[in-house]
């Protein structure tokens, strides 16, 4: 069975270890069964009606807005953009189903609310998410503005 690429997650970061093989000049690999882990994708939404957030390519705002996910060892990956229109955009990272991660939102520049319009204490939010297997996150909106 093939794994739904947009789920598929990448063994670079949430594998401890990686498959190996050999392969010499004069052999050939055969038969080789490479499993695709599954997990679910944490979702965030950027509401930006001012238009305050820089343009940029692939989501990564810096200073701007930071949007991190923190495992359970403690490594950071930053979520990656999936859509952008004018005023908002949609940004996500897949995860495995069962893991404890932080989502960490935050910027030095703009305040940010949530989707009720709730300013963030210190314009930065720690979010625990833990999603079981089966289940999918609900998604995440974030309000940016001007200070």
């Amino acid at each position: 069975m093939d794994a739904p690429q947009e789920n598929a997650l990448d063994p670079c970061v949430w594998s401890a270890t990686q498959p190996t093989w050999t392969v010499t000049d004069s052999s050939n690999l055969t038969n080789v069964n490479i499993q695709v882990a599954v997990g679910t994708q944490i979702k965030v939404h950027v509401n930006d009606p001012q238009n305050v957030l820089p343009q940029t390519k692939g989501g990564i705002h810096g200073e701007a807005l930071s949007m991190t996910v923190v495992t359970s060892r403690s490594s950071h990956h930053s979520l990656r953009l999936l859509s952008a229109s004018p005023g908002s955009s949609d940004h996500y990272l897949v995860v495995p189903f069962g893991e404890p991660v932080v989502l960490n939102t935050e910027s030095g520049i703009l305040a940010l609310s949530d989707e009720k319009g709730n300013r963030y204490q210190g314009d930065a939010q720690q979010l625990p998410v833990r999603v079981p297997v089966g289940r999918s996150a609900p998604a995440v909106t974030v309000n940016v503005a001007k200070r």
